[in-house]
Protein backbone atom coordinates (compact mmCIF):
# COMPACT_ATOMS: atom_id res chain seq x y z
CA UNK A 1 0.00 0.00 0.00
CA UNK A 2 1.42 3.43 -0.92
CA UNK A 3 2.25 5.95 1.78
CA UNK A 4 -0.55 8.47 2.32
CA UNK A 5 -0.07 12.00 1.05
CA UNK A 6 0.15 14.42 3.95
CA UNK A 7 -0.98 17.92 3.04
CA UNK A 8 0.70 20.69 4.97
CA UNK A 9 1.54 24.24 4.04
CA UNK A 10 5.25 23.59 4.48
CA UNK A 11 5.27 20.43 2.34
CA UNK A 12 3.36 21.80 -0.60
CA UNK A 13 4.35 25.47 -0.97
CA UNK A 14 7.41 24.51 -3.01
CA UNK A 15 5.26 22.39 -5.32
CA UNK A 16 2.60 25.08 -5.56
CA UNK A 17 4.98 27.70 -6.91
CA UNK A 18 5.29 25.60 -10.08
CA UNK A 19 1.60 24.75 -10.47
CA UNK A 20 -1.35 26.37 -12.18
CA UNK A 21 -3.55 28.76 -10.22
CA UNK A 22 -6.31 26.13 -10.17
CA UNK A 23 -4.12 23.44 -8.58
CA UNK A 24 -2.51 25.93 -6.20
CA UNK A 25 -5.92 27.24 -5.08
CA UNK A 26 -7.37 23.75 -4.70
CA UNK A 27 -4.47 22.52 -2.58
CA UNK A 28 -4.50 25.71 -0.49
CA UNK A 29 -8.24 25.30 0.15
CA UNK A 30 -7.72 21.66 1.11
CA UNK A 31 -4.87 22.51 3.45
CA UNK A 32 -6.86 25.22 5.22
CA UNK A 33 -10.01 23.07 5.50
CA UNK A 34 -11.17 21.83 8.90
CA UNK A 35 -11.45 18.05 8.48
CA UNK A 36 -14.30 17.85 10.98
CA UNK A 37 -16.70 19.88 8.82
CA UNK A 38 -17.78 19.99 5.20
CA UNK A 39 -18.42 23.75 5.47
CA UNK A 40 -15.40 26.00 5.11
CA UNK A 41 -15.35 29.71 5.75
CA UNK A 42 -12.75 31.29 3.47
CA UNK A 43 -10.88 34.37 4.67
CA UNK A 44 -9.28 35.73 1.52
CA UNK A 45 -6.69 37.74 3.48
CA UNK A 46 -5.27 34.45 4.79
CA UNK A 47 -4.87 33.12 1.25
CA UNK A 48 -2.98 36.21 0.21
CA UNK A 49 -0.71 36.05 3.27
CA UNK A 50 -0.19 32.29 3.44
CA UNK A 51 -0.37 31.29 -0.22
CA UNK A 52 0.16 34.48 -2.25
CA UNK A 53 -3.25 34.01 -3.89
CA UNK A 54 -4.97 37.33 -4.62
CA UNK A 55 -8.71 37.85 -4.13
CA UNK A 56 -9.45 37.91 -7.86
CA UNK A 57 -7.43 34.71 -8.47
CA UNK A 58 -9.02 33.00 -5.46
CA UNK A 59 -12.54 33.89 -6.60
CA UNK A 60 -11.85 32.98 -10.22
CA UNK A 61 -10.40 29.58 -9.30
CA UNK A 62 -13.18 28.80 -6.80
CA UNK A 63 -15.68 29.50 -9.58
CA UNK A 64 -13.69 27.27 -11.98
CA UNK A 65 -13.35 24.45 -9.45
CA UNK A 66 -17.06 24.58 -8.56
CA UNK A 67 -17.91 23.93 -12.24
CA UNK A 68 -15.81 20.76 -12.50
CA UNK A 69 -17.53 17.41 -12.90
CA UNK A 70 -17.83 16.13 -10.29
CA UNK A 71 -17.77 19.40 -8.42
CA UNK A 72 -15.68 19.29 -5.23
CA UNK A 73 -17.81 21.97 -3.55
CA UNK A 74 -20.48 24.60 -3.93
CA UNK A 75 -19.90 28.14 -2.76
CA UNK A 76 -21.84 31.06 -1.42
CA UNK A 77 -20.65 34.63 -1.72
CA UNK A 78 -23.06 37.17 -0.29
CA UNK A 79 -20.85 40.16 -1.06
CA UNK A 80 -17.87 41.44 -2.99
CA UNK A 81 -16.24 44.72 -2.05
CA UNK A 82 -15.20 47.01 -4.89
CA UNK A 83 -12.63 49.68 -4.07
CA UNK A 84 -12.99 52.28 -6.81
CA UNK A 85 -9.89 54.28 -7.72
CA UNK A 86 -12.03 57.29 -8.67
CA UNK A 87 -15.75 57.91 -8.77
CA UNK A 88 -17.03 56.00 -11.83
CA UNK A 89 -18.68 57.80 -14.73
CA UNK A 90 -21.14 56.45 -17.28
CA UNK A 91 -22.55 58.38 -20.23
CA UNK A 92 -25.95 56.67 -20.56
CA UNK A 93 -28.89 56.34 -18.21
CA UNK A 94 -29.87 53.00 -16.71
CA UNK A 95 -33.05 53.00 -18.83
CA UNK A 96 -31.04 53.54 -22.03
CA UNK A 97 -28.69 50.66 -21.22
CA UNK A 98 -31.54 48.26 -20.35
CA UNK A 99 -33.43 49.28 -23.50
CA UNK A 100 -30.33 48.54 -25.59
CA UNK A 101 -29.99 45.16 -23.82
CA UNK A 102 -33.61 44.25 -24.66
CA UNK A 103 -33.03 45.21 -28.29
CA UNK A 104 -29.72 43.26 -28.26
CA UNK A 105 -27.80 46.37 -29.24
CA UNK A 106 -25.60 45.69 -26.20
CA UNK A 107 -24.81 42.02 -25.60
CA UNK A 108 -21.33 42.32 -24.09
CA UNK A 109 -21.51 41.13 -20.48
CA UNK A 110 -18.43 43.11 -19.47
CA UNK A 111 -20.13 46.35 -20.52
CA UNK A 112 -23.46 45.27 -19.01
CA UNK A 113 -21.82 44.29 -15.70
CA UNK A 114 -19.91 47.57 -15.51
CA UNK A 115 -23.13 49.50 -16.15
CA UNK A 116 -24.98 47.41 -13.53
CA UNK A 117 -22.43 48.06 -10.78
CA UNK A 118 -22.20 51.72 -11.78
CA UNK A 119 -25.95 52.25 -11.45
CA UNK A 120 -26.05 50.23 -8.22
CA UNK A 121 -23.36 52.54 -6.81
CA UNK A 122 -25.39 55.60 -7.84
CA UNK A 123 -28.42 54.08 -6.11
CA UNK A 124 -26.63 53.14 -2.86
CA UNK A 125 -24.30 56.17 -2.68
CA UNK A 126 -26.12 59.08 -4.36
CA UNK A 127 -23.92 61.67 -2.59
CA UNK A 128 -20.76 59.96 -3.88
CA UNK A 129 -19.31 59.99 -0.38
CA UNK A 130 -17.35 56.73 -0.66
CA UNK A 131 -15.18 54.92 -3.17
CA UNK A 132 -16.01 51.59 -1.50
CA UNK A 133 -18.98 49.65 -2.86
CA UNK A 134 -20.30 46.32 -1.62
CA UNK A 135 -22.24 44.24 -4.14
CA UNK A 136 -24.15 40.99 -3.84
CA UNK A 137 -23.97 38.97 -7.08
CA UNK A 138 -27.56 37.80 -6.57
CA UNK A 139 -28.82 41.41 -6.78
CA UNK A 140 -28.02 41.45 -10.49
CA UNK A 141 -29.71 38.17 -11.46
CA UNK A 142 -33.30 39.44 -11.69
CA UNK A 143 -34.48 38.85 -15.30
CA UNK A 144 -34.48 41.82 -17.66
CA UNK A 145 -38.17 41.12 -18.39
CA UNK A 146 -39.02 42.42 -14.90
CA UNK A 147 -36.56 45.32 -14.87
CA UNK A 148 -33.43 43.55 -13.62
CA UNK A 149 -30.05 43.03 -15.20
CA UNK A 150 -30.38 39.30 -15.93
CA UNK A 151 -26.76 38.53 -15.04
CA UNK A 152 -26.29 35.09 -13.46
CA UNK A 153 -24.03 34.89 -10.40
CA UNK A 154 -21.36 32.98 -12.34
CA UNK A 155 -21.28 35.50 -15.20
CA UNK A 156 -21.34 38.43 -12.77
CA UNK A 157 -18.36 37.04 -10.84
CA UNK A 158 -16.40 36.30 -14.05
CA UNK A 159 -17.02 39.82 -15.35
CA UNK A 160 -16.18 41.53 -12.05
CA UNK A 161 -12.88 39.63 -12.02
CA UNK A 162 -12.29 40.49 -15.68
CA UNK A 163 -12.92 44.21 -15.11
CA UNK A 164 -10.77 44.24 -11.98
CA UNK A 165 -7.79 42.40 -13.49
CA UNK A 166 -7.84 44.06 -16.91
CA UNK A 167 -8.29 47.61 -15.74
CA UNK A 168 -6.90 48.41 -12.31
CA UNK A 169 -7.79 52.08 -12.83
CA UNK A 170 -11.46 51.17 -12.25
CA UNK A 171 -11.44 49.18 -9.00
CA UNK A 172 -9.87 46.35 -7.08
CA UNK A 173 -11.97 43.69 -5.45
CA UNK A 174 -11.97 42.14 -2.00
CA UNK A 175 -13.89 39.08 -0.87
CA UNK A 176 -15.06 39.79 2.69
CA UNK A 177 -17.16 36.64 3.09
CA UNK A 178 -17.08 33.34 1.19
CA UNK A 179 -18.27 29.91 2.25
CA UNK A 180 -17.53 26.58 0.59
CA UNK A 181 -19.62 23.47 1.14
CA UNK A 182 -17.50 20.46 0.24
CA UNK A 183 -19.45 17.75 -1.56
CA UNK A 184 -16.77 15.11 -1.10
CA UNK A 185 -15.11 13.84 2.03
CA UNK A 186 -11.61 15.25 2.07
CA UNK A 187 -8.95 14.60 4.69
CA UNK A 188 -5.85 16.70 5.07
Amino acid sequence: MPDPLILSRTNIQTILNKQSDKIKTYLALLTEKDTTSNVQSVNSADYLTNWNITDDTLLNQILTLSKMTPSPFTFSIPSIQLDWVTEPVYTQTEEQVKDQMRKVIIDDYTQITFAAIFFKKQETDPTKSSLVQTVNPEDFSTPTSVGGWGISQDVFIKEIIHISTKSKENFTLTIPNLTLTWLQTVHS
